[in-house]
């Protein structure tokens, strides 16, 4: 038996992956440790994580058989059918890694601009190096001035500080 499963980001119930296993609680356990995620997937969850947060794995549909292929037909047809409503999958390609207030990035390269809207929140997905080195300038800070600051913090200060010439180079 195979289960059919969509991984969902808790902050707003809003399904993010959807995927196929023999197994869902060692696969859930895998998308907790990066396992067999790609990139992308992975980036979300640690993003999640940062925030004390992980994915809700909800299951559905359980596919009766012993070969792969009538799973895969079904899970490709949810895929489908959350994509025609407009859910925004990050295992589908062309899928906005960053959506809502601003630049919007795709796996297949750059995107329009969209104008922000205050009421929608900016999913941010750093690499995990970029988050490394996000904890090491809080700690250093920390540790040179005694005030506290997080990740949030500095992100706002560069977004605040950034202008056009800044971005030369990208």
């Amino acid at each position: 038996m195979y289960t059919i499963y969509q991984l969902v980001d808790p902050r707003n119930n809003t399904p993010r992956y959807i995927g196929l296993t023999a197994g869902a609680a060692d696969r859930y356990k895998e998308h907790l440790a990066g396992y067999r995620s790609t990139n992308v997937v992975h980036t979300w969850i640690e993003e999640l994580k940062s925030l004390g947060l992980h994915p809700i794995m909800q299951v559905l549909e359980l596919v009766e058989g012993t070969t792969q292929e009538p799973a895969r037909q079904r899970e490709a047809a949810w895929i489908h059918h959350h994509v025609s409503n407009g859910l925004q999958l990050l295992n589908v390609k062309g899928v906005p890694l960053l959506n809502a207030k601003g630049v919007i990035a795709k796996f297949t390269g750059a995107a329009p601009f969209r104008h922000p809207t205050p009421e929608q929140p900016t999913p941010f997905y750093p690499t995990p190096e970029q988050l490394r080195k996000l904890d090491d300038l809080a700690y250093t800070y920390n540790g040179r001035t005694g005030k506290r600051i997080n990740r949030n913090d500095i992100v706002r200060r560069l977004v605040d500080t950034c202008d056009i010439g800044s971005l030369q180079g990208l």
